[in-house]
């Protein structure tokens, strides 16, 4: 396995990070669906949801694409000989 392989663990990493995030969110909306909405869009829960939610997925997409082309970018670039 070529080392910068070894990103994509990474990048699944964050994107676990994520998919923690979005079920802990979704338990904590169905759990209490009586608080207002007021209370559950605040800016620390907003800061949180970009913090862990938003934010990992965007990195490790950008990791595995870098890491992709890289690679792979050899089929659809032209080589002059």
């Amino acid at each position: 396995m070529p080392p910068l392989y070894k990103w994509f663990y990474v990048a699944e990493a964050l994107a676990g990070v994520a998919l923690i995030a979005h079920l802990l969110q979704a338990s904590a909306y169905l759990s209490n669906p009586t608080v207002p909405t007021k209370q559950m869009g605040s800016v620390t829960g907003c800061a949180c949801t970009f913090m862990f939610y938003q934010l990992p997925p965007a990195i490790a997409v950008s990791f595995v694409l870098m890491i992709t082309w890289k690679y792979w970018g050899w089929l659809l670039t032209e080589r002059k000989s």
